[in-house]
């Protein structure tokens, strides 16, 4: 084998061209979810395997493609809020028969609190 031809085999090369799909993709992602503009991840087939293949070839810390590949599957959304602050508020004025405005300019003490 020719040196050229051990340049197009090696690790580092698949390596980069792995991680040039996947900066792509995730360019794509980001126009598309922040300014709705392109088509999102164009192929999703080539890009799970550029990260699976990346994932296995990474020697260094893989930090920053873990992440992308949690931001396009959208493990990183931020779960939904599970009460809002006016819930709270009316559940306090009802408890304490007073109205909202009450409520909000009530002090309540710890020693007071039930539990």
């Amino acid at each position: 084998m020719s040196q050229y031809s051990l340049q197009l085999l090696s690790a580092e090369k698949y390596l980069e061209e792995f991680e040039d799909i996947i900066i792509y993709n995730f360019e794509n992602h980001l126009m598309q979810k922040r300014f709705r503009v392109g088509n999102g991840v164009e192929n999703q087939d080539e890009l799970n395997h550029a990260l699976i293949f990346s994932n296995i070839l990474c020697t260094d810390n893989c930090v920053l493609t873990k992440y992308i590949q949690d931001s396009i599957d959208g493990k990183l959304q931020n779960p939904p809020k599970k009460k809002s602050i006016n819930k709270l508020i009316e559940t306090f004025s009802k408890e304490n028969n007073c109205t909202e405005e009450q409520a909000c300019e009530a002090t309540l003490f710890w020693t007071e609190s039930m539990w």
